[in-house]
């Protein structure tokens, strides 16, 4: 039974396609910081955000810049405490994201990340 166990894991692991994911660690000011972790999925980028320190009451924009420079804006959130999870998605390959950026409702960059690559020491 643990043979047969262990070739069904066996045949999984290599059928089902392994999901690419990277942590950025986004900084601000004081004790504001967030972790994003980029998933790549076929249509694009998941990220999910874990963010503390922003007071609550305010509209923040998040968006991903790309190699070449380019902005591509990828959702928004409003604090509702110490603490905030959310989801968000972009149209961007993950390959092509450069770094995740939060701006405040004037367009000051609260949080700034930049995507660790091969061969980055903090990756």
């Amino acid at each position: 039974a643990a043979a047969v166990v262990a070739a069904v894991a066996l045949v999984v692991t290599l059928a089902w396609p392994s999901t690419v994911r990277v942590n950025v660690a986004l900084h601000g000011s004081g004790d504001v910081h967030a972790t994003a972790v980029l998933t790549a999925e076929s249509w694009g980028t998941a990220l999910q955000l874990h963010e503390t320190g922003q007071p609550p009451g305010q509209v923040l924009w998040v968006s991903m810049r790309t190699e070449s420079g380019a902005w591509w804006q990828t959702g928004t959130y409003e604090p509702v405490g110490s603490s905030v999870r959310v989801t968000m998605a972009c149209a961007l390959k993950l390959s092509q994201i450069d770094g995740v950026w939060v701006r405040d409702g004037s367009g000051h960059v609260v949080l700034h990340g930049y995507v660790p690559r091969a061969g980055d020491h903090d990756a």
